[in-house]
C-alpha cells in the first residue's frame, strides 16, 4: 500500500511572483501562511504512514529536525531534466557557468515534501522565538523574495524556509553530507 502524498495547489490561478498585482500576492500569502498547520499535519501522516520515526519526537523542538532531515533523505527523487528544459537553461549564460548547471530536477512529489518540511522547520523557529514571524515582502520589486512569504524578524534579513531547505536538499543530492537541517536551523539561529 502506497501513501498518496497531497500536492499543494491553491484554489485560484497562481502566476509567477514578479507579475503578480499586490492583491495578487496578498491573496497567495494569506492562503499559502494558512495551509502551514494543514501542510505539517499531512507530513506528519506520512511520516506515521512511513513507520520509520516516532511522531512525538516531532515536537517542534530544534532537535526534531534530527528526526526529520534522517527521514527526507532518502525520500528525495530526482529526474534528468529533458533537452529542452538544459537549453532553455543554458540561454544566455557565459560557457563557464553552463558547464555547472545542474542536469536533473526533484520530482514533483518531492518539491512537495520539500515545501512541506521546509514549514515544520520554520515552525521549529516560530516556536522557539515568538519575535519571529510571517510577513510578504512587498517592495522592493529587485527583492530575490518579492512577493514571497517570508520569516520576518531576523537580524540583517529573512528567512525564506522553501527556498534554504530547496538548496539543503539540493546539496545533499550533490554529495555534500555536512549540513543538516538542525545545523542550518543553528547558523540561522544566530540571527534571530
Amino acid at each position: 500500500m502506497r501513501y498518496d502524498y497531497p500536492m499543494m495547489v491553491p484554489p485560484f490561478e497562481v502566476k509567477d511572483y514578479s507579475i503578480m498585482t499586490p492583491k495578487e500576492a496578498k491573496q497567495h500569502f494569506d492562503w499559502f501562511v494558512g495551509e502551514v498547520p494543514n501542510r505539517i499535519r499531512l507530513l506528519l501522516r506520512a511520516i506515521e504512514y512511513s513507520e520509520t520515526a516516532k511522531l512525538e519526537l516531532f515536537d517542534k523542538t530544534p532537535q526534531s529536525l534530527v528526526v526529520l532531515w534522517e527521514w527526507i533523505k532518502p525520500r528525495l527523487q530526482t529526474i534528468r531534466k529533458s533537452d529542452e528544459e538544459l537549453e532553455r537553461a543554458k540561454e544566455g549564460l557565459p560557457e563557464w557557468i553552463r558547464s555547472d548547471l545542474q542536469t536533473w530536477k526533484f520530482e514533483a512529489a518531492t518539491l512537495t515534501l520539500i515545501v512541506d518540511a521546509s514549514l515544520y522547520f520554520a515552525e521549529v523557529f516560530l516556536t522557539k522565538y515568538p519575535d519571529l514571524h510571517w510577513i510578504l515582502v512587498s517592495k522592493p520589486k529587485s527583492d530575490v523574495y518579492f512577493h514571497k512569504a517570508v520569516i520576518a524578524g531576523f537580524k540583517g534579513g529573512s528567512l525564506q524556509p522553501p527556498t534554504v531547505i530547496f538548496n539543503l536538499c539540493s546539496s545533499y543530492i550533490e554529495g555534500n553530507f555536512d549540513k543538516t537541517m538542525l545545523s542550518l536551523f543553528q547558523g540561522w539561529e544566530n540571527y534571530a
